[in-house]
């Protein structure tokens, strides 16, 4: 009965009932809590926003944060299967070869901790400005592609948007090859398509990442998306990691559903918060504004104006291709 009643709440919640043909007609994941605050073509998008300049994309663009949670791991138990668990078990075995130092993650994937287990763990994406839970899938073992890959694109493919954002602890690495990748994806599931994607590290995790990475990659330096850090995903884990010692003793329809119930409450109670958030965060931008504009000049004025010159011809040249040397980094002498 739990399960039941916690089934119409996503269902009252997410207004499919108001759509035409009601929930019988309804696509996947039409039940879902979305953001509120985030662009959604035909919900809060003007009109023509498709036939903009290309430099006001990011008024209309989504950045999305990925990530692994090995906490709410689900032991051996009957499973039924979906397209999702199907595709996975046809799936070749992956090899991976980082060339960057932060890759853990990667290490652990084919390990004793995924032993006895059914599922080893989550990767989940969340709205990584508001902090909603947008899309979930189970990981066999570690943190593979190809899990990434399913539960990614099958998110990204829906969203109908010129570009989005995406960040990723293992962005540097994950990005190559992906468009390659998920040409194994399910057929009907490719012809959907996807944006334009901008790869980004989380800004504390591109910390530990190798400088050149570091400085390529961290999303504190790409353009487009403001202040947002990347790091909302282990903030929403945070709130996911007690029901873990639940979940993972659950037969698999009960862990999902719980895991389900506990995404749409948390998107639910966030979207209610919205207006407090976005208010305080307004506040704030707009007196760290005045003070970086002030720094700015003040710094600004001291430089000689050949200098100031080289250093803006670098920094272009190097946005337009990261493979060129970065001025941020410190030159030889």
């Amino acid at each position: 009965m739990a399960r039941q009643w916690a089934f119409l709440q996503r269902v009252r919640r997410s207004g499919v009932a108001h759509e035409e043909g009601g929930l019988a007609d309804a696509d996947d994941g039409a039940v879902r809590v979305e953001c509120w605050a985030c662009p959604r073509v035909g919900v809060n998008l003007p009109k023509d926003w498709d036939k903009v300049a290309e430099e006001f994309w990011y008024l209309y663009r989504r950045v999305v944060s990925t990530d692994a949670n090995f906490q709410m791991k689900s032991k051996l138990r009957p499973s039924p299967y979906d397209q999702y668990h199907d595709w996975l078990r046809t799936y070749i075995t992956e090899e991976e070869v980082s060339n960057c130092v932060a890759f853990a993650a990667l290490m652990q994937k084919d390990t004793k901790f995924s032993v006895g287990l059914r599922w080893a763990g989550v990767i989940g994406v969340i709205c990584g400005c508001h902090e909603l839970m947008l899309s979930l899938g189970d990981l066999e073992k570690g943190e593979r592609y190809k899990n990434t890959d399913f539960v990614l694109y099958s998110l990204l493919s829906r969203m109908g948007l010129k570009e989005v954002t995406v960040t990723y602890d293992i962005a540097c690495q994950y990005l190559k090859h992906f468009h390659e990748r998920v040409l194994a994806l399910p057929a009907g599931l490719r012809e959907l398509g996807l944006p334009e994607i901008t790869w980004g590290l989380p800004v504390w995790h591109a910390g530990v990442h190798d400088i050149k990475c570091e400085a390529a990659e961290s999303l504190k330096y790409k353009s487009g998306v403001g202040k947002t850090d990347g790091e909302g995903i282990e903030r929403v884990w945070s709130v996911f990691n007690p029901m873990s010692y639940m979940t993972r003793e659950e037969q698999p329809g009960a862990r999902a559903d719980d895991i389900e119930d506990k995404a749409d409450c948390h998107n639910f109670a966030k979207n209610i918060g919205l207006g407090q958030t976005l208010l305080r965060r307004l506040r704030i931008a707009l007196q760290e504004r005045a003070v970086q504009i002030k720094s700015f000049e003040e710094a600004d004025c001291a430089l000689d104006d050949d200098l100031r010159s080289d250093w803006m011809e670098g920094v272009s040249a190097w946005l337009r291709d990261l493979n060129e040397s970065d001025p941020g980094l410190t030159r030889d002498p």
